[in-house]
């Protein structure tokens, strides 16, 4: 089956699609039931995708196939080119927050059905399933934990932002535990738990790292934990919450290497690494890219941007220690490089 532009133009779901979309989707059916085979493109991910041949969205497309009458067939491709891989045209996230078409692609797949965040630049070129199903987080803490629910706003986005800073503030007590020497006001550690350094903690001889990093990375928790483990190994970090403000940040100078979230909302990692690149005089700071997605491809793509290493997510200490050590080394000793 070849699909069509139009067809591939209209077809991307975050989790379950073909709903509600008309006539031109009944065409779309009925080409798939003469394939008879739905080829699903999928990035692993969380419990959507679990990369091992299961998730819930493997199970949700499977039993799609089985109603449709058709052979189910996964297709794995990743967040740098699921749309062209979708609708033969590659895109991203322009400067402007509008979708940028990019080179043409080879169709792929029938469908996306994966856990991915619905941003109004994918909505230009894709159209959602109607409904979709939200994702859910459920926090367990300590009966003696200062954390409690939060009242409803009404709104995804207000409940969002009650959330978040609890989270932080959860995790924040767990590794002022688990670390030993935790913050004011960090819960005690339960009875007879040894404050140790656990394995996958850095150990040993850190004096040869030092030097201030610049930590761009959207998740809350995600800062926090990076930022406690640059602290064990003694080297300053500095926080943002997305490209826009890592780029702010570094114009401010003083900082040793910088440690680049791909994906993020608003500027993302990609666009904020081309911007320091064109703004870099006197200098080039080793900007090490933060990436869930472990492709050849988009290990390419953080090349292309101006990236000089790669760390794939979730990372552990001694990987991280790794490329800090294969950087900090030179950088650190020469004295801050950039001074923008």
């Amino acid at each position: 089956m070849t699909p069509s532009r139009r067809r591939g133009w209209r077809l991307a779901a975050a989790l379950l699609l073909f709903a509600g979309f008309g006539q031109a989707l009944v065409q779309d059916l009925d080409e798939i039931r003469q394939a008879g085979v739905l080829r699903h493109l999928g990035i692993p991910y969380a419990n959507f995708i679990t990369g091992a041949g299961d998730g819930l969205d493997v199970e949700l497309m499977q039993g799609f196939a089985a109603h449709l009458g058709v052979k189910y067939e996964y297709v794995p491709t990743d967040w740098g080119r699921v749309f062209g891989d979708l609708n033969g045209r590659n895109a991203k996230r322009a400067a402007d927050g509008h979708a940028e078409l990019l080179d043409e692609a080879s169709i792929k797949g029938d469908l996306a059905a994966n856990g991915m965040t619905i941003l109004p630049w994918r909505a230009e070129i894709v159209e959602f399933s109607n409904p979709t199903f939200p994702s859910g987080v459920w926090l367990m803490a300590r009966a003696d934990s200062r954390m409690s629910p939060i009242q409803p706003t009404g709104s995804s986005k207000g409940d969002v932002s009650l959330v978040k800073p609890a989270m932080g503030f959860t995790l924040r007590e767990t590794l002022g535990v688990v670390l030993g020497g935790g913050r004011q006001g960090a819960t005690p550690p339960l009875a007879g738990a040894a404050r140790e350094t656990p394995p996958s903690l850095p150990t040993g001889d850190t004096s040869n790292l030092r030097g201030r990093v610049l930590v761009a990375e959207d998740s809350p928790p995600n800062r926090l934990v990076i930022e406690r483990m640059l602290e064990r190994l003694g080297l300053e970090a500095v926080l943002a919450e997305d490209g826009a403000e890592a780029l702010e940040q570094w114009q401010r100078g003083g900082f040793d290497l910088v440690l680049m979230d791909c994906e993020m909302p608003g500027m993302d990692g990609f666009e904020a690494t081309q911007a320091i690149r064109a703004r870099e005089a006197g200098g080039r700071i080793p900007i090490v890219a933060l990436t869930a997605h472990a492709f050849e491809d988009n290990r390419q793509r953080c090349e292309a941007a101006g990236m000089d290493d790669f760390l794939p997510k979730p990372f552990k200490a001694d990987p991280l220690r790794e490329v800090l050590g294969r950087w900090l080394g030179s950088a650190a000793a020469a004295g801050k490089i950039n001074q923008a």
